[in-house]
């Protein structure tokens, strides 16, 4: 017997918060500057020899340090214009060491004009001049390569975030398209083949003619309501009703070769399971493990809640496979089903796995959260009006 795991990678789409990323990126830059405000406060202390007061010394720090906040800002406006090029271009390197310059020397002034004979540290002196100065502009340098290194590399986080969330948006459209084509599925085969038995069924047994179109309005009915409501969940036992509609065709299309075994728990049949989870198991296990034979099979559904997981499996003793049946399989592939499900509860909350072997038939286990309707989800169970 081999063994498959069928759970695909998704990324699930994050809600933006654009105010309150605003603020938290505020108060993040601001943070980034604390160290040097300790750095000058040290400084300060150290030059001025005790001579300044506490009060005086921080907001000369504070104001040391306004001078190369603001302009980080305009590091990280320009590296928002001039990307980085692959390969590095003499362009790039020309505008960064022009910034360079225009960075270091407007710290420069404005440490001028609070040092000067109105700021609050003290006048320019000869120190300032062979020693501060010159060792601020390395600083300076040091500085702009780092605020315009963290900035190319926030910007590239953001883009990647940015490129995260719209794979998350297409992987939900394609979810949802899929969940249209699932719920178009039982047009194009099991449709006719059901209409067919019953056109076969009026002549001869116009009661079970007319009991078969009850079902197969029960199995319209489900479809169109969950389009009207558009419904991202639905309890299991609404999922088992109309499974039960769709055996009950395939049983007269089968008749007596088909035999159908359940066990399921009634406290499993409130849990929620997107819509079409149940169905295409079975379908599979009918189309790719009973129908192809002639002798008769059994079918075994299974529902089981265990603690806060919801146990599915659906068994059949048909022909088997070599390999798990894919999307490119007549029917509904099963990592259709598996990726519907993550959609919803997440990548990691969602198991499915198919034994199956030549002549031993299929085995689908599928496990998901058990939540009932009042449950967090319960809110999500429909999108729309």
């Amino acid at each position: 017997m081999r063994h498959f795991d069928l759970v695909p990678t998704l990324t699930a789409p994050a809600a933006p918060r654009r105010r309150a990323l605003r603020a938290q990126s505020a108060a993040l830059y601001a943070a980034c500057w604390v160290p040097l405000v300790v750095a000058y406060i040290g400084v300060l202390t150290w030059m001025t020899d005790g001579t300044l007061s506490v009060i005086a010394i921080t907001v000369g720090a504070l104001l040391n340090t306004v001078g190369p906040a603001i302009l980080g800002a305009g590091v990280w406006w320009l590296t928002g214009r001039v990307p980085i090029p692959s390969p590095p271009s003499l362009r790039f390197v020309a505008v960064h060491a022009m910034g360079t310059l225009l960075f270091v020397g407007a710290w420069m002034g404005w440490e001028l004009i609070i040092s000067g004979p109105y700021g609050p540290v003290r006048p320019p002196d000869e120190a300032m001049w062979r020693y501060v100065l010159p060792w601020q502009g390395i600083l300076g340098i040091l500085l702009y390569g780092v605020v315009a290194s963290v900035s190319y590399a926030v910007r590239g986080a953001l883009l990647v975030r940015e490129f995260a969330v719209a794979a998350a948006d297409a992987e939900r459209l394609r979810v949802e398209a899929e969940l249209k084509a699932l719920r178009a599925h039982l047009q194009p085969h099991f449709l006719f083949n059901a209409l067919h038995g019953v056109m076969q069924l009026v002549r001869d047994e116009p009661a079970q003619a007319e009991r078969a179109l009850e079902k197969l309005a029960d199995l319209l009915r489900y479809v169109l309501r969950l389009d009207r409501v558009r419904a991202r969940t639905v309890s299991l036992e609404a999922e088992w009703q109309f499974v039960q509609s769709y055996l009950w065709l395939e049983r007269m299309r089968l008749g007596e070769r088909l035999i159908v075994q359940t066990s399921l728990e009634d406290d499993a049949l409130t849990c929620q399971v997107p819509p079409f989870t149940l169905q295409p198991l079975v379908e599979n296990a009918v189309r790719h493990g009973l129908a192809p034979r002639d002798a008769v099979g059994t079918l075994t559904i299974r529902a089981e809640q265990t603690g806060d997981r919801l146990h599915l499996e659906v068994a059949d003793d048909g022909v088997g496979a070599a390999s798990a049946p894919d999307d490119a399989s007549p029917g509904i592939g099963l990592s259709a089903v598996v990726r519907r499900a993550c959609a919803i509860f997440g990548t990691d909350a969602v198991q499915m796995s198919v034994t199956t072997a030549r002549g031993a038939g299929f085995r689908v286990r599928l496990s998901l959260p058990a939540l009932v309707e009042d449950a967090p989800i319960g809110a999500m169970r429909e999108s729309g009006p």
